[in-house]
């Protein structure tokens, strides 16, 4: 793939191949395959960019089997460090885009703690990310997710962060951290803050459903169709809808699941947007369990 002359040509063929997985067509394990040969010696910015985030955040989290999901992003950080190691021989603006890009791929998927706490504190990243708020909220982000990120560690960077990106990236933070605690703590400001920005509530919504252990989440499944309503009442459809997309539980693929969605959409007290949003994520846990009963 990475063969074909034209970017043109090569972005058709990854939309071809990636929309063959969403319809349970094509094994998402040969699509990790092919984007480990192929996306390093890739050059298109563009392309680099969509597959890498359709990659990290719907091929890997719901087309995969939990037990496999880590070692695919194993994979996608190798692939990312072949990526940033290419970057260091081009030349000017094009060297620096790929090594944000690479950079920030392996930042959403590496697993070497000592490397990603120095990232975090700016020691070996790519000159063009230092003082870059953004990376580092996302590093931090990783180590949460990992579940090797305290509460010191996440006041520090936020007293450092005083601006508005970074008071969300810092509920984000504290949303995805895989500990009943953290999941309690998310699930109350959603059902209960009445004062929590449209913003706020979809940086913690963002990141509750991440967790290793389906243990940690499935309680809470059944109940989001109350909370949606909730969220509706105190927010406008449009913002709420965006909500509904990273609160709905799409990511926990099981039949159960689908069961409550179902139950989600036979409501009779969602607004338009929220049952809009809500079919569209009922969508892509429909595909998601199709392609795991066909190739799991």
């Amino acid at each position: 793939l990475a063969d074909v002359p034209d970017a043109q040509a090569r972005s058709v063929l990854w939309v071809s191949v990636l929309g063959a997985v969403a319809r349970a067509e094509v094994d998402p394990r040969t699509v990790l395959s092919v984007f480990v040969a192929a996306w390093p010696r890739e050059d298109s910015g563009a392309v680099l960019s969509r597959v890498s985030l359709l990659m990290t955040s719907q091929v890997v989290p719901l087309f995969l089997p939990p037990q496999e999901q880590e070692g695919a992003r194993a994979q996608i950080a190798d692939s990312a460090d072949a990526l940033l190691e290419r970057s260091a021989g081009v030349e000017g603006v094009s060297g620096d885009a790929l090594a944000v890009l690479a950079a920030r791929v392996w930042a959403r998927t590496g697993v070497d703690e000592d490397r990603l706490r120095r990232w975090a504190a700016g020691d070996g990243i790519p000159a063009v990310l230092v003082g870059d708020d953004d990376f580092r909220w996302s590093v931090l982000r990783r180590l949460a997710t990992l579940g090797v990120l305290g509460d010191d560690e996440i006041e520090a960077a936020e007293a450092a962060d005083r601006s508005l990106a970074g008071s969300l990236a810092a509920l984000g933070v504290r949303a995805v951290r895989p500990t009943a605690q953290a999941k309690e703590w998310a699930w109350g400001r959603l059902r209960d803050d009445a004062e929590l920005s449209n913003y706020a509530a979809l940086a913690i919504a963002g990141g509750f459903w991440t967790a290793p252990d389906a243990a940690l989440l499935r309680p809470y499944v059944a109940q989001v169709g109350d909370l949606l309503v909730g969220l509706s009442g105190r927010m406008g459809d449009d913002a709420v809808s965006r909500v509904v997309s990273a609160m709905h539980p799409t990511s926990l693929v099981e039949d159960g699941t689908l069961e409550a969605s179902a139950a989600m959409l036979a409501r009779a007290d969602l607004t338009p947007g929220v049952r809009r949003a809500l079919v569209d994520a009922n969508h892509e846990l429909r595909e998601a369990l199709a392609s795991r009963r066909r190739f799991d």
